[in-house]
């Protein structure tokens, strides 16, 4: 007879209740031994956040992997408060350069609604310190943004060239007034013949509140009339205007604006 080849030892059984690796993972088990087992086990297991689902009872624990999470790189702090700020245009931003242009235009609006020339001046400084403290401000923080820097310091520059050229050279006044020089001659011809006029009245881009012929035969046309001293337009040449002058804008060989004292 041929020797019997050896028979192939089987496998061991494993326990209802086994641990299985990395997943960590426990079935419950009929047999006391194996919930005991169980249940040592998981008491040593490392309970901690992302490896494991919280649960206590050892039939139904599974513990997952860690899934890492990748943290944003730390954001610098603003020296103003607040975060770094992106190259983008916040609020403030906008709000800034909207301050400088709304200021340039109500200089440009005083002077072409007839403005005299000393106040003028008196605005367009008080809105130079204006444009002067938001253009600043948006430099700054367009400068620590590092974006825009260009537009900041172009932006607040454009703003005080109309406030400084519309005190010296008042050239909205002029411009209404080359736009209302028909009307203006019209009207003085009317006041000169001595017509019923009902006053105050739009003549081209201003309005008259009282219009008279002075002893010297000169139309006056007021925009602003004051117990202290009248404003408007004077039909008079450059050389001579026969009045107690306060200040005076010479437009052209016809017209003077001007305000008495």
């Amino acid at each position: 007879l041929a020797p019997k080849s050896p028979s192939k030892s089987k496998p061991p059984a494993l326990p209802e209740a086994t641990r299985l690796e990395p997943q960590r993972s426990w079935r419950g088990s009929s047999r006391v031994g194996g919930r005991l087992r169980a249940r040592r086990s998981l008491k040593r297991l490392p309970h901690k956040a992302g490896q494991c689902c919280g649960r206590t009872r050892a039939f139904a624990c599974k513990s997952q992997p860690m899934t890492p999470q990748i943290q944003p790189p730390p954001q610098e702090s603003d020296p103003s408060g607040g975060e770094q700020r992106s190259g983008r245009f916040d609020s403030v931003d906008i709000q800034l350069v909207c301050v400088c242009w709304l200021t340039a235009a109500a200089a440009v609006y005083l002077s072409a609604d007839g403005c005299e020339k000393v106040s003028m001046i008196f605005w367009a400084i008080i809105g130079s310190a204006i444009i002067t403290i938001a253009g600043l401000t948006l430099v700054s923080r367009r400068w620590r943004a590092k974006n825009f820097r260009s537009f900041a310091v172009l932006n607040a520059g454009t703003c005080l060239g109309v406030i400084i050229s519309v005190a010296v050279w008042h050239w909205p006044l002029r411009v209404s007034y080359r736009l209302s020089r028909n009307a203006f001659d019209s009207f003085a011809e009317r006041v000169r013949a001595g017509d019923q006029l009902s006053l105050p009245q739009q003549v081209g881009f201003f309005t008259i509140k009282y219009a008279n012929v002075s002893d010297q035969g000169i139309v006056c046309l007021w925009t602003m009339t004051d117990p202290t001293g009248s404003t408007g337009f004077v039909q008079c040449g450059q050389g001579y205007i026969p009045f107690n002058l306060w200040s005076e804008i010479k437009l052209d060989d016809h017209w003077q604006f001007i305000s008495e004292d």
